[in-house]
């Protein structure tokens, strides 16, 4: 099965009964009385609700909490939240297709009862995961249909206390309320009797006319917790007798360790032990255990490492091999649709516009805020592990494994993130936890990576190289692309590390060629063609996955189609989007906005159910350097659910997508990272970064998509497009400052404070 964005992760492939989902989380944390897996209210009428997905500042603890609290009719200032223990009822099923698989399972019988078998099956395996920008969608057919059962269990318990039938009360901001009489219950006071009653098998869920909640600003509910310093991240977790351990990694990336020295233990003070970390007989690093951190990162400088040689050897003239790729005679087709060769072939006799152009995009890191981490505790058999992690159930599973405890042995205690884009679904820095505390026994050990290590080891979003040709009638109509892709298959590569569901076949890997096939512009012949690569260089989820590499090659190919054919990109975006409404929509909003404005380059982008259109303003200063000045994005998301989160999503997304499309990329020598720091792995500062404007369209759609990714990847192609108006320069290959086409800018970027 193929998950929504192209990436599908599990580790448990049995049913797993790991006990009652609601009773867990009622003895979790504040005791209160539970209705579900995902609410609990006290006697004084707090309402408690479980979040069962990674917070990692896109705001999930509020637009989550808002939805339950919605149907449930509460009152938000009564309104608490909790992270949830693991548990299969908090399977992620909107990462299938935004949990449609077949469509909307109302349509007909046949659909209904395919959606109800394959949610079966995830929830069989209990599947806990936050990727794909799923976490919204998923909890759209989870956490509301929770508030509103809870709501109809405490409407049943005050109709019985008051002897009244129920449809003659009504419920209002956490009261149940008689209108005849005008008498009313609390919450609180009806918790004990309510949790009793028999919850309905299809509530009523609110009119979006009635939403008090949904589409509104509620005060985000780890606003406090963050700006007061309660909020616990990984690297907060203390615990009395606590050891700390940092890692070395095994120097070239993606390999085991092989060898390792470093100076006799009891000349290295504090330190307890140094020693080889991760899976049993495929570790990674070499771990340096000491009673403090500062102990354990002086004492790390002294080790050194040496690393067993890749099977495949070493990459390192990365462009030249994927070049080389392109002419593989057996690439993988994903799509063709008419036959795009007869007709490039025929467009010179046609006298049609044809264009060819090659484009590339480097490894980037994920570089979070706060870098890998992960306690854990074995003791007695029972192995605890406190982890900053996007991958709950998974987490348990690894823990299991190197353990060799039963999963029933293992808890896991989810804390904030400090960043996951990704990263965090991987479970690296787990392994390294377990298989540390293993040595330890009876003593939490906490394992922390460097910012060295976090940047020279990471998952990293893949090296990707396209070819792309294509033509245009004389009517301005694209006729004809073939759009050929060589890079890794993050699939594939997640595979090795940690091996799931759906296989490790790159060949098989759709999601590789995501933006283009399907596509989102009418092309009556056009082929989809990919070359895997195989590396010992990991690749891993980066924030908007494909789209990140295939939205820049296509939009770009797009734009230079249009000028080729003497057309206004804008307009021979809208033209080619005609039976796109939702797209043309997003694009005529930001062109709008920056209406008789020079330099603008556009880009239309739809992913995770969400469509995106950026429009970006540059100018040159000084006929020497750029300055991006203004980013103007336009989304459809279906319906909002929290305006503010959604604003915060888009402008961070920007602020990504011109990070990685100006300054960022991960060399290797000799297969070693050459990158290590914030130093030599360049950002956007404060002071460089853009006006950022952002419109939320009204959309013809009835649920939400995603937004944690998809303002992400029309970002590189709407600055290169721009760029081109500004200079006449044609950018293909990422990042801008470092392209040999832009020497004569000097390939710099000027900051706000350097115009006068």
């Amino acid at each position: 099965m193929a998950a929504s964005g192209g990436l599908f992760l599990g580790i448990s492939y049995q049913q797993l009964d790991d006990g009652d989902a609601a009773e867990k989380f009622a003895s979790s944390g504040k005791q209160a009385i539970p209705f579900n897996a995902w609410l609990k209210i006290s006697t004084d009428g707090t309402i408690t609700v479980g979040i069962h997905r990674a917070e990692m500042g896109q705001g999930v603890v509020t637009s989550l909490a808002s939805m339950l609290a919605e149907e449930l009719d509460a009152d938000w200032q009564s309104v608490d939240f909790e992270f949830t223990p693991v548990d299969r009822d908090y399977f992620n099923f909107g990462m299938m297709k935004g949990g449609q698989p077949f469509g909307d399972p109302s349509s007909n019988i046949g659909t209904g009862a395919g959606t109800w078998l394959v949610r079966e099956v995830f929830h069989t395996m209990g599947l806990s995961i936050t990727i794909g920008s799923s976490s919204i969608i998923d909890a759209w057919d989870t956490l509301r249909p929770a508030g509103a059962r809870a709501r109809d269990m405490l409407l049943s318990a005050a109709a019985k206390r008051w002897g009244v039938a129920k449809d003659q009360l009504k419920t209002e901001a956490g009261f149940v309320i008689n209108p005849a009489t005008n008498l009313k219950l609390s919450y609180g006071e009806l918790a004990e009797a309510a949790a009793t009653e028999k919850p309905p098998s299809k509530p009523t869920l609110k009119s979006p006319a009635d939403f008090r909640l949904i589409g509104k600003n509620p005060s985000r509910l780890d606003d406090i917790v963050k700006v007061t310093g309660q909020a616990s991240y990984g690297l907060d977790v203390e615990l009395p007798d606590m050891l700390y351990a940092t890692v070395v990694h095994s120097p070239i990336a993606g390999s085991l360790v092989d060898t390792f020295s470093s100076p006799p233990i009891k000349e290295l003070s504090g330190v307890k032990a140094i020693f080889p970390v991760g899976k049993p007989a495929a570790e990674t690093a070499v771990a340096v255990a000491a009673e403090n951190s500062w102990l354990a990162l002086q004492a790390a400088k002294t080790v050194e490492v040496t690393a067993k040689p890749p099977i495949d050897g070493i990459r390192d003239s990365l462009t030249i091999d994927y070049r080389k790729q392109l002419n593989d005679p057996e690439p993988v087709i994903f799509r063709e649709d008419g036959d795009s060769s007869a007709v490039l072939s025929a467009a010179l006799t046609n006298q049609h516009t044809s264009l060819s152009a090659d484009y590339q995009v480097p490894y980037l890191a994920h570089v979070c805020m706060e870098p890998m981490n992960a306690t854990a505790m074995l003791d007695n058999n029972q192995l605890t592990i406190w982890a900053p992690t996007q991958a709950h159930s998974m987490v348990r599973d690894i823990g299991a494994e190197i353990s060799g405890l039963d999963p029933a042995n293992v808890t896991v205690h989810c804390t904030f993130l400090g960043g996951g884009f990704g990263r965090r679904s991987e479970l690296d820095f787990v392994e390294q936890a377990v298989s540390t505390a293993m040595r330890f026994s009876g003593r939490p050990v906490k394992v922390f990576w460097s910012r060295e290590q976090d940047i020279q080891h990471d998952a990293y979003r893949p090296l990707a190289y396209s070819s792309i040709a294509g033509a245009v009638d004389s009517n301005g109509a694209i006729t004809a692309i073939d759009y050929k892709l060589v890079t890794q298959s993050v699939v594939a590569s997640l595979y090795k590390r940690t091996p799931n569901p759906r296989g490790g076949d790159a060949r098989k890997d759709s999601s590789a060629v995501s933006a283009i096939n399907p596509g989102i512009y009418n092309i009556p012949n056009l082929t989809v063609s990919f070359v895997p690569i195989d590396s010992h260089i990991p690749a891993g989820p980066w924030r908007s996955v494909s789209h990140s590499w295939n939205g820049f090659f296509i939009e770009s190919f797009i734009d230079e189609l249009a000028v080729a054919s003497n057309l206004s990109p804008l307009l021979f975006r809208l033209n080619h989007l005609e039976q796109q409404p939702r797209h043309q929509a997003a694009l005529k909003a930001v062109a709008e906005q920056v209406k008789g404005v020079a330099n603008i380059g556009y880009a239309i982008s739809e992913s995770h159910r969400s469509v995106v259109a950026h429009a970006v303003e540059v100018e040159i200063i000084n006929n020497q350097s750029l300055r991006v000045k203004r980013v103007v994005c336009a989304v459809d998301c279906g319906p909002v659910i929290h305006p503010n989160n959604v604003i915060a999503q888009v402008e961070s997304s920007i602020i990504d997508g011109l990070s990685s499309a100006l300054f960022e990329q991960i060399t290797f020598k000799q297969g070693i990272a050459e990158q290590s720091n914030f130093n030599n792995y360049r950002r956007l500062r404060f002071n460089e970064t853009p006006i950022i404007e952002t419109i939320l369209l009204d959309s013809p759609m009835e649920r939400p998509g995603g937004m944690g990714e998809p303002a992400v990847p029309g970002v590189a192609p709407a600055l290169t497009n721009a760029i081109y108006q500004a200079t006449g320069i044609r950018i293909r290959a990422l990042p801008v400052l470092n392209n040999p086409d832009f020497q004569p800018y000097q390939a710099s970027y000027s900051t706000a404070e350097s115009i006068s």
